[in-house]
């Protein structure tokens, strides 16, 4: 009995990955706006001693935060790159399997598709069909040990 066929719908990857990349540019935004909120409003710390430490403090703990944030949107922008490039990856697949059933209908398969093992002999068939194999009906995949 043959294994169930494995379906990938791709459609929705593309707009997956672009939700990806506009969160994102979301998270950059945040990042900017604290920027600029800070620029904006540096003058309420005072120039005094105690305001210039405050203002100081206040960066510091703005820049960590603003790196975690960098390092946010490199992880979501990787994750919209990965999941696009993973689709692109299946729907290659899917054409060349396509293109393979194609040619083994037409049967010019054999010029380019060997079906024997590296070493030449014939290819192992699981113990498949026929008298003498396993009790099973031949599908050792499903084997528990």
């Amino acid at each position: 009995m043959a294994a169930d066929p494995v379906e990938v719908n791709t459609d929705p990857l593309p707009r997956v990955a672009a939700s990806y990349v506009s969160k994102a540019q979301q998270i950059r935004r945040v990042g900017l706006d604290l920027s600029n909120l800070v620029t904006d409003y540096s003058y309420a710390f005072g120039d005094d001693e105690s305001g210039e430490k405050v203002h100081r403090k206040f960066r510091s703990l703005l820049t960590g935060f603003q790196e975690s944030l960098q390092l946010l949107v490199r992880v979501v922008d990787g994750t919209a790159d990965g999941i696009d490039a993973m689709s692109k990856q299946y729907n290659r697949v899917e054409e060349h399997n396509a293109d393979l059933a194609k040619r083994l209908g037409e049967g010019s398969l054999g010029d380019s598709f060997d079906a024997t093992t590296p070493g030449g002999g014939p290819r192992p068939d699981n113990g498949g069909g026929g008298g003498g194999g396993p009790t099973n009906g031949g599908n050792n995949n499903n084997r528990r040990r």
